[in-house]
């Protein structure tokens, strides 16, 4: 039986690999559109935020302040990026987006979105699914209406939840 099994999982990783390299890709999280680059088009993205020291010295409301991300076209919403170090000894840092509750932030729950994997960004999440912005196939934005409920609520295709 466990044989069997073993056989199965090596028939089904090689036709996984297979069909991968038969499309071209070099890895097997195959990306189908085309990488784009800020820089390419003119605009520095800055140098990175990393929190964590800001956090170390308690300087709380430094931090908030420095995080806090610019106007977004379109959408009247407050949020917060920035990288968090979870590990000195190997420069491991985690990148987040935050955005606060538009309704009742203070006691609202706060939902961990984690998405993604190895040539997987969670990016995909925010910009297909949460809104407030989409992103098209020919690689330009375009803003989607936000639903704002009292009650929690899900609206398929806009997938806004609150």
């Amino acid at each position: 039986m466990m044989r069997m099994l073993k056989e199965t999982l090596c028939v089904l990783l090689w036709a996984s690999l297979e069909a991968t390299q038969s499309r071209g890709c070099s890895s097997f999280f195959c990306r189908k559109s085309p990488r784009v680059s800020m820089l390419s088009r003119g605009a520095a993205p800055g140098k990175p935020l990393f929190l964590t020291p800001y956090l170390e010295k308690g300087n709380i409301e430094e931090a908030r302040k420095q995080s806090l991300v610019g106007p977004l076209p379109g959408a009247s919403v407050k949020s917060y990026a920035g990288y968090l170090t979870v590990n000195n000894k190997y420069n491991s840092n985690l990148y987040f987006w935050f955005f606060p509750a538009q309704e009742r932030p203070e006691t609202a729950p706060v939902l961990l979105w984690l998405q993604g994997g190895p040539g997987g960004t969670s990016m995909f999440g925010l910009f297909v699914e949460h809104g407030p912005y989409v992103v098209l196939k020919n690689l330009t934005g375009t803003n989607i209406a936000i639903c704002v409920c009292t009650d929690p609520c899900l609206v398929y295709n806009n997938v806004s939840l609150y």
